[in-house]
């Protein structure tokens, strides 16, 4: 039997194991992982394929302009699911953004670097812009 495929003809826990691996740059504590790692198990593979080749298909550009929240955008520097230019272009389509690019951080940067992740998050939800609400009022 392929080691990367169950009896059933699904994914093996090991090609499970690999793929969730990917999202990660440091193994994250036992439950963790194992939660991360059971929720993919859990999954129909057709409906995942269907869902992430849907995702894939899916264009939001055009409408990146009309983003009227202060945006921040986090991006791991090991991240294998997006790269640069993909943060890059969210950063230049929306109005009002800033991209951060977390060194070392992989696809899951909460779950890998949450110290570095809270605090950008944080410091990004304190931050009081210059630019006015809908409302004119600036909030």
């Amino acid at each position: 039997m392929d080691r990367r495929a169950s009896a059933d003809g699904g994914p093996s826990r090991e090609a499970i194991a690999d793929t969730v691996g990917m999202l990660f740059t440091c193994r994250p504590e036992p439950d963790v992982w194992e939660t991360y790692v059971q929720a993919v198990s859990d999954t129909d593979p057709a409906y995942m394929g269907s869902v992430l080749s849907a995702a894939r298909r899916l264009d939001l550009t055009p409408d990146l302009p009309s983003i009227t929240a202060e945006t921040l955008i986090l991006r791991g520097t090991e991240d294998c699911a997006r790269t640069a230019a993909h943060a890059a272009a969210l950063a230049e389509g929306i109005p009002v953004a800033h991209a951060v690019e977390m060194d070392g951080a992989g696809h899951s940067p909460m779950v890998d670097h949450p110290d570095e992740f809270l605090r950008l998050v944080t410091d990004h939800l304190d931050k009081e812009y210059a630019v006015p609400y809908a409302d004119g009022n600036g909030r």
